[in-house]
């Protein structure tokens, strides 16, 4: 005999969904009974085990389901939901660092000028220090090594003894290149998520402060500018301009005023913090370089990906929770694991679209006619801005994202039911 399963249940969503319908009965042994159980409940359909089912365990039951809408099966429905919300949760990651980078953009801006141009001096340094070695130790003369400030390209001396020096001077100036980055990493932490100086308070505060501070001394008041128009005769045009380009010298000193007193704001925290941050970003520099060449092949791609990806939280756990070494990086992988196929896309496709801007931008500024370049320099120069505007912004972002990721990971845990 068959029993013939045929209820009427509630889905998650609200929908009735049949187990009786156009598909057909499918004829099952009790072996499979607990599969159509799961399916069920993969399908946000569940079935209660009535005495009707343990009644009929022990012989072939009949299941027949009947998905709505015209859709044909409710496994392609939640993958095609679970894609969504993937899409959906992704796109709000690039919303909220270009939120975070738009209400912080100046004082983020100095920040990575500052860790630039700390890393730049350091690989000055370095190449410095590389070729004054190469001199004492080689017996190569200024004249053949060229600038002493970069590492020399002549060939005919730089075989393997040169690039050992290189590679021993590099190794030796690769913590203080990590050490600036982690400054920067702290500073925009604590930028965005936390005030700067007074705990307890709103993250908004400090900024909203000194841009109220920064607007203020923007202003001309009133008094100035009814002293200005009684004192400059109609049709002058000169006053008027000396006038407006007085305004906006005050309004670039505000800018800068406010850019840097907020990173004044920022150093009392970042040197409470720095020490744990910096070892837990070495460690992570030392997992995310094997991964990263693991990743050149692409083949290895689905492996070190998720890995890498874990490892994105790191330094704001550090920052913000006090978390110090290897419980850094759990935490991360605690967080950002649910986190994960969300995460992918944008971290990718800011990585991808930056390498893209720089070769694309060298391409259309050499397609370019030269009259244009003659005639009309405000079209080259304009591209080169864009370009240069466009880079920096997928940069800040792509800095910023493990900030947001964080505060999402942190958000979701709070909220699921212990």
């Amino acid at each position: 005999m068959q029993a013939a399963l045929q209820p009427a249940v509630r889905s998650g969503s609200g929908r009735t969904v049949s187990l009786a319908g156009r598909l057909g009965p499918a004829k099952l042994p009790q072996r499979h009974c607990q599969r159509v159980f799961r399916l069920c409940n993969h399908t946000a359909a569940r079935v209660p085990c009535t005495h009707q089912l343990r009644r009929h365990a022990s012989r072939p039951i009949t299941v027949a389901t009947a998905f709505p809408d015209g859709q044909d099966s409710g496994l392609d429905n939640s993958r095609k939901a679970r894609l969504q919300r993937q899409g959906q949760a992704s796109l709000h990651f690039v919303r909220q660092a270009w939120k975070l980078l738009k209400g912080h953009v100046w004082p983020i801006i100095l920040i990575f000028i500052l860790c630039d141009a700390a890393a730049f001096a350091t690989n000055r340094i370095s190449h410095r220090l590389t070729n004054e070695v190469a001199m004492r130790a080689l017996g190569l003369h200024a004249e053949e090594i060229g600038p002493l400030w970069w590492l020399s390209s002549n060939p005919a001396f730089t075989g393997s003894a040169y690039r050992w020096i290189i590679a021993a001077l590099f190794v030796a100036a690769f913590p203080v290149t990590i050490l600036a980055r982690t400054i920067a990493t702290s500073a925009i932490a604590l930028l965005c998520c936390k005030h700067p100086s007074t705990p307890g308070t709103s993250p908004n505060a400090t900024t909203t402060s000194a841009v109220s501070s920064a607007t203020a001394a923007a202003d001309i008041s009133p008094a100035a500018e009814a002293g200005a128009k009684s004192g400059v005769p109609e049709g002058t045009d000169t006053a008027a301009a000396d006038a407006t380009g007085a305004q906006n010298s005050r309004g670039i000193r505000a800018t800068i005023g406010h850019m840097v007193s907020t990173v004044r704001l920022l150093q009392p925290g970042v040197a409470a913090v720095w020490k744990r941050v910096f070892v837990v970003d070495m460690l992570v520099t030392v997992q995310v370089l094997p991964l990263q060449l693991a990743s050149l092949l692409l083949l290895t791609l689905p492996w070190t990906l998720p890995r890498l990806l874990d490892l994105q939280a790191a330094n704001p756990v550090a920052v913000l929770e006090g978390r110090e070494g290897w419980q850094a990086i759990a935490r991360s992988k605690e967080l950002i694991q649910p986190l994960r196929a969300a995460v992918a896309l944008p971290f990718l496709g800011l990585i991808v679209i930056s390498r893209i801007l720089e070769p694309l931008k060298g391409r259309v500024m050499a397609a370019l006619p030269m009259r244009y370049y003659r005639e009309l320099p405000e079209i080259p120069i304009a591209l080169y801005i864009g370009f240069t505007v466009a880079s920096v912004i997928i940069n800040r972002m792509h800095d910023l994202l493990p900030v947001v990721v964080y505060q999402q990971g942190q958000h979701q845990t709070t909220q699921s039911p212990s």
